[in-house]
């Protein structure tokens, strides 16, 4: 057991200390905190099969998310299903609606409580669940990976969402719609070339037939194994109460304040002012490539002793695209929608996607490189559950406050009487009796504003300094159990 300079976080080794007022302002001081050593750039070649295997498992992990094959998870819950929902007119769902409706990704976060017992045992009943998958997937990259190539864990997921999300969104949405497929018809349909049912069987036969290559794939390099379930979860409160991991998490939770207010309802807003769904897709489409080439360059930016920088710089860019975003729907044209502005609005999405993916990147490198690799499911776990649930929590509230803010009136032309009443819930309503829902006050922007203010200073005044601090913290103190010589 070594001792700790007195000015740094004491270690979970060391003998327990009275807690102090001011342990924030400690665990925020650079002071005395050596830099970690740059590592020499990895030969990729040596791990190419695993790297290949990884990305395959993502695909089929989006897969499960997209197409509804496991439940309702996070990818369904809070992105293509509400986006299509919000496109049909006849439903009338309002913001409020869909603020309810993203608390069904809530629990897909909560897989936490049960990842200790996939780093414990083996369960075949577990491993047919895609978000125990998730979690075998995040520790399991910690040990087939060589150490020198652990960044690239990150880049493997990003390629293997991004691809899937491709297919499930772009590739679904086209061969899905009749009106695309009626193109190569001699003779129009009501229906597309391709429906849910089969395109999920599909995903379905060949999620299965990667997890058989699973079966006969080594192991990884992994030397101790958690004792059992109990211990497991006692490992887990050990990691969470980490110093430096208290702060971690609360930068995690934070982090995206600034600009998932914008992010989180500007499509909806979008689609409201006539922004075709289709074009939505072709973004995806032109955004796909760019998706990989960051993913890859942003892995190697990460190098050395500043893993987080490409964080920090994504953060201030959407952080700008968000503001930017608030601009372009102010100044959104009346129907029909000029092509030039279309493209602007698409270069705009591929913008915040790029950052996005970036800050992904860049944070998912940091957790590999942290995480314990004797308990890495659990690790890699919690490190990604406070992640998602720093982009999930606001959403709530975002969309709630929108449907809050608005102020909007419907107009009844009546010879006898101007009757008016708020038609933000009654959109139908008003416009079966002839009236007109007139909106004096968005509450978009307000809503807006605040959250990118919010999360401006809150990234200016601690997540900058926190991440630079953590930054420099050396890897024997991201560990619950000592590493051995």
């Amino acid at each position: 057991m070594s001792t700790k300079p007195p000015s740094r976080p004491q270690s979970p080794y060391s003998s327990p200390s009275k807690p102090t007022d001011s342990v924030l302002s400690t665990l925020l001081s650079p002071k005395n905190i050596p830099y970690v050593k740059k590592e020499n750039p990895s030969c990729v070649k040596k791990d190419l099969p695993s790297i290949i295997l990884l990305i395959m498992l993502c695909i089929i992990q989006s897969k499960f998310e997209i197409d509804l094959m496991q439940g309702i998870p996070a990818g369904l819950a809070l992105g293509t299903l509400p986006y299509l929902l919000k496109s049909r007119l006849d439903l009338n769902l309002t913001y409020s609606d869909l603020a309810l409706f993203s608390i069904a990704g809530y629990p897909y976060s909560f897989k936490i409580l049960w990842s200790p017992i996939v780093d414990a045992i083996f369960s075949k009943i577990l491993v047919f669940l895609a978000a125990t998958q998730d979690i075998a997937v995040d520790g399991w990259a910690l040990t087939i990976l060589s150490r020198e190539n652990l960044r690239y864990a990150s880049t493997c997921q990003t390629i293997g969402l991004s691809s899937g999300y491709f297919i499930s969104f772009t590739l679904f949405l086209a061969f899905n719609s009749s009106e695309f497929a009626n193109l190569f018809r001699a003779e129009s349909l009501d229906y597309g070339f391709i429906d849910l049912g089969g395109f999920s069987y599909f995903w379905g036969a060949f999620g299965f037939f990667v997890t058989l290559i699973v079966l006969f794939y080594k192991e990884g390099n992994n030397s101790e194994d958690v004792e059992g379930i109990t211990q497991s979860y006692k490992t887990m409160l050990k990691i969470v109460k980490l110093p430096n991991m208290c702060l971690f998490l609360l930068v995690l939770l934070l982090c995206k304040i600034g600009f998932i207010g914008v992010e989180s309802s500007i499509g909806y807003k979008m689609l409201d002012k006539g922004f075709k769904k289709e074009y939505t897709a072709i973004t995806v489409l032109i955004d796909f490539p760019f998706q990989l080439v960051s993913g890859y360059y942003a892995a190697k930016w990460t190098q050395g002793n500043r893993p987080l920088k490409p964080f920090l710089w994504g953060g201030l860019l959407r952080l700008s695209l968000a503001l930017w975003s608030i601009f372009l729907f102010y100044n959104f044209p009346e129907q029909p929608i000029p092509l030039w502005f279309t493209g602007l609005v698409m270069m705009s999405m591929v913008a915040v996607s790029f950052t996005s993916n970036v800050m992904f990147v860049s944070m998912g490198a940091f957790f590999a490189q942290i995480s314990d690799p004797v308990i890495g499911g659990t690790y890699m776990t919690i490190l990604n559950t406070f992640s998602n649930l720093g982009g999930t929590w606001p959403k709530f509230f975002v969309l709630e406050s929108i449907d809050y803010l608005t102020k909007a009136e419907c107009s009844v032309r009546d010879p006898i009487s101007n009757s008016t009443f708020s038609c933000i819930k009654n959109v139908e309503q008003c416009s079966n009796i002839g009236g007109v829902c007139n909106v004096s006050v968005d509450g978009f922007f307000p809503t807006a504003f605040v959250t990118l203010a919010i999360g401006g200073v809150l990234f200016v005044t601690f997540i900058k300094r926190a991440i630079k601090k953590l930054e420099r913290v050396p890897h024997k103190e991201w560990r619950v159990f000592p590493i051995k010589d």
